[in-house]
């Protein structure tokens, strides 16, 4: 991590989406993993790939054993299809634990990291910056980098795989089918793209509240002998409420983008 000036200060940056130069220098932290993270990436691209088999063998049992009266044959696709459900179940467990224990191994570092960097300050830092603020940067700022490996690139590739798998399953089988099939996806991406930008602003702005939150707290609780001593306990009170409610506002914007998104999702699927 490359170290801070002493006089900034913590504030929000609005990035890109998608910053490469910026998932780089989090992969660095994946150096001393790196076996756990080619082997989930390998458990990535098993998934995906075998993804299509079992709704081939639906189609193949319904077309040639139910089709024909072969019960005989139609259970043994059947303790086939369960043999492939439970192994592809054993996988898909090992790797949803390997992505998140990689996520966690990774933050666990960073934080160390981070906490012994903010060591190093001068006190005149902490005078002009706020503790809460630090503390979320620390805590919750810095946890939700586990995402990019629980629920993110790996789960994003993974993702990819499965669809072009299917997509060519189903050009195999019909390709004029699979045309009127994917009719939707120039407005899928257009509201793909309309929900990142509503809930890339969203999320900021919880992680500004969140941050604005932290520093209150943190600030009265330790200073409330003073609080007490002037009598403002319903004025910090107000104040609080104030801020709480910005903090539930945020949360509501960020949950309306994803309830009106995915609801589109399923009709146009």
């Amino acid at each position: 991590m490359k170290k801070e000036k002493e006089n900034s200060s913590p504030k929000s940056v609005a990035g890109k989406a998608f910053d490469m130069k910026l998932l780089k220098r989090i992969l660095r932290y994946v150096s001393p993993y790196k076996k756990i993270f080619w082997f989930t990436a390998f458990l990535t691209i098993f998934l995906g790939v075998i993804a299509p088999i079992r709704p081939m063998l639906i189609k193949y049992g319904i077309d040639e054993k139910v089709g024909r009266g072969d019960l005989h044959g139609l259970w043994l696709l059947t303790l086939l299809m369960i043999g492939i459900l439970i192994i592809e179940a054993g996988f898909q467990y090992l790797h949803t634990y390997l992505a998140n224990w990689l996520g966690q191994s990774v933050i666990n570092d960073l934080r160390k990291q981070l906490f012994r960097h903010i060591t190093t300050f001068k006190l005149s830092y902490f005078d002009r910056n706020p503790i809460g603020m630090l503390v979320t940067r620390t805590v919750s700022d810095i946890e939700t980098i586990a995402d990019v490996f629980s629920n993110g690139i790996l789960v994003i590739i993974g993702d990819i795989l499965k669809l072009v798998a299917v997509v060519f399953v189903m050009f195999y089988i019909d390709w004029r089918l699979a045309l009127i099939s994917l009719i939707p996806i120039p407005i899928l991406i257009f509201a793909t793209r309309a929900f990142k930008n509503a809930i890339k602003s969203a999320f900021q702005q919880v992680r500004n509240k969140v941050s604005q939150l932290n520093t209150f707290v943190q600030e009265h609780i330790t200073g409330m002998s003073v609080v007490q001593l002037f009598n403002r306990q319903k004025t910090e009170m107000e104040r609080f409420k104030k801020i709480n409610f910005e903090h539930f506002k945020a949360h509501v914007k960020a949950v309306w983008a994803f309830s009106v998104f995915f609801p589109i999702v399923e009709l146009l699927s």
